[in-house]
């Protein structure tokens, strides 16, 4: 097995070691910057490079390029520290869920926003009570006609306070085995009822937020998957 990089990667990498670089000079550099370097901007900018999506399927607007390019990419953004955290999450993890998961209508509604970089979205996962447990979770969707009214507390939600959406993760039903009942829904942040407090941490970051779910009314159309899958 032949582990050389191709010249075409090697551009590749030339050309997002240049734009990182650049996204340094003019919007600073970060420890951590996947978590910490937040820049709106520079997400625009990655987003003209088509340095967004880049591992996604063409057919919903990615660039249908091998995962290892975008490996090349980000290695040279964390390397330098260019501020890549707006973005992060949407590219590596909530594009690639709705394109597996979502529905048409959902991957033609914030598909294309992310792509463009104007966007950032957060995951709601951790509690108080639960950590990283999800089996012990226990934020809750409760049906109500056509929405979820949506009750509870998460904790160590990166970019709560700057994000547009949160995938949140929470419980549908309490029948079955813990396990069981947990699903996936897509929660706009400024939705009435969400408050939202910043977390300090040691290193002066405040990336970390505490959100509150109080009777926060979402569309069932933003379940993600199966409920309780």
């Amino acid at each position: 097995m032949d582990f050389t990089w191709t010249p075409e990667q090697n551009e590749l990498r030339e050309r997002a070691r240049k734009v990182a670089e650049g996204g340094v000079e003019r919007y600073g550099r970060w420890n951590d910057c996947w978590m910490n370097g937040y820049s709106k901007e520079f997400s625009k900018e990655l987003a003209a490079e088509a340095f967004i999506g880049m591992s996604w399927p063409k057919e919903f607007g990615g660039g249908g390029r091998p995962a290892i390019d975008r490996l090349i990419v980000a290695e040279e953004m964390i390397k330098v520290g260019a501020p890549i955290a707006a973005t992060w999450f949407a590219d590596r993890q909530m594009g690639p869920a709705l394109i597996q998961y979502g529905t048409q209508e959902q991957a033609d509604r914030y598909l294309p926003e992310m792509l463009a970089g104007d966007v950032t979205w957060c995951i709601g996962m951790s509690e108080p009570n639960a950590g990283s447990d999800l089996a012990s979770l226990s934020t809750k969707a409760e049906r109500d006609g056509k929405h979820f009214v949506i009750n509870g507390q998460k904790i160590w939600t990166s970019f709560g306070a700057e994000a547009n959406y949160c995938y949140l993760i929470c419980r549908t039903s309490s029948d079955g085995p813990p396990h069981a009942g947990i699903s996936e829904v897509i929660v706009p942040m400024d939705s009435p009822g969400i408050t939202i407090r910043k977390i300090d941490d040691m290193t002066t970051n405040e990336h970390f937020c505490e959100v509150w779910y109080d009777n926060v009314r979402v569309p069932v159309d933003n379940m993600v998957g199966a409920e309780g899958a």
